[in-house]
C-alpha cells in the first residue's frame, strides 16, 4: 500500500485499534504501515454553504453569532469564550473541513471529530488554528455547561507556514479512521497522530477566543465519512 492509496472503508462504529492490535481496522495493514498511510477525505461530503444567509438551527438562539448573506457566520465572542456546534450525525472514521476567516489576534478557527455528548457534557477531539501566530494544536477536549472541564494536547501548539494570515481565508480540516488522526490545512498534510480514546461521535464547527475579544467568520463546514 503506498502512502496515498485509499484505504478499504470500515463499517459501523467499532472502538478504534486497541493498544495489544498489530493490524490497522480501517486498513487492515501492520500498524507500523498504517502510519504512513494519507487518509482521503468523504468521497460524497455534506456541506453547509453559511454563505447563503440561513442561520442553522444549531445555532438558532446563540447571539454571539449572526448570519450574513454572501459572508456567512459572523462570530462576535468575548475574551475567553468559545462557540462550538453541529447538528450532524455521529460517525466513526470520517473528515471535517472547516473553512473561515479570523480577524483578531486571539482568535482560532476550529474543527472537531468524534464528539460525544452525555448529558451538559461533550467530549472528543478538536483541531485549533490560530491565524495570527500561524499555530495549530489538537486536543481531546471536555466541555460541561459550555465552560471547559479538561483539555488535554494530542499536539502542543505547532507553528505550520501552511496556515494563512489574519483576515485571509484559511481551510482546516481533521480526519480519523481507527486511532489515526491526520491535519491539514489549506490542502497541505501538516501532522499525523495516533490516539485511541474517541472511536465515534459528531463533528462540529466554531471559533475560540484565546484572551481578547475577537471576530471570526466561518463560510463552510464540510463532513463526512471515509
Amino acid at each position: 500500500m503506498s502512502p496515498s492509496s485509499r484505504a478499504p472503508r470500515a463499517t459501523g462504529s467499532n472502538p478504534p485499534v486497541a493498544a495489544t492490535s498489530t493490524l490497522c481496522r480501517f486498513c487492515h495493514a501492520p500498524l507500523q504501515i498504517r502510519a504512513q498511510l494519507e487518509l482521503e477525505a468523504s468521497a460524497g461530503p455534506t456541506l453547509m454553504d453559511f454563505t447563503t444567509g440561513a442561520t442553522p438551527r444549531e445555532l438558532a438562539h446563540e447571539r454571539r453569532v449572526q448570519a450574513q448573506p454572501r459572508v456567512g457566520l459572523v462570530f462576535s465572542l468575548p475574551a475567553g469564550h468559545a462557540v462550538r456546534a453541529s447538528s450532524a450525525a455521529p460517525f466513526c472514521d470520517g473528515s471535517v473541513r472547516v473553512q473561515g476567516v479570523v480577524f483578531d489576534a486571539d482568535a482560532s478557527l476550529d474543527a472537531g471529530l468524534r464528539v460525544i455528548d452525555a448529558g451538559q457534557a461533550h467530549l472528543g477531539y478538536v483541531l485549533e488554528a490560530r491565524p495570527a501566530t500561524r499555530e495549530i494544536t489538537v486536543s481531546r477536549f471536555a466541555r460541561v455547561s459550555n465552560a471547559f472541564a479538561g483539555l488535554e494536547a494530542l499536539l502542543p501548539w505547532t507553528t505550520t507556514n501552511a496556515l494563512r494570515t489574519v483576515g485571509e481565508i484559511n481551510v482546516i480540516e481533521l480526519l480519523a479512521a481507527d486511532s489515526l488522526l491526520q491535519v491539514r490545512i489549506n490542502g497541505a498534510l501538516v501532522a499525523r497522530l495516533d490516539d485511541a480514546r474517541f472511536g465515534f461521535g459528531r463533528p462540529i464547527y466554531g471559533v475560540s477566543s484565546h484572551g481578547q475579544a475577537v471576530r471570526a467568520t466561518i463560510r463552510s463546514f464540510e463532513y463526512g465519512p471515509i
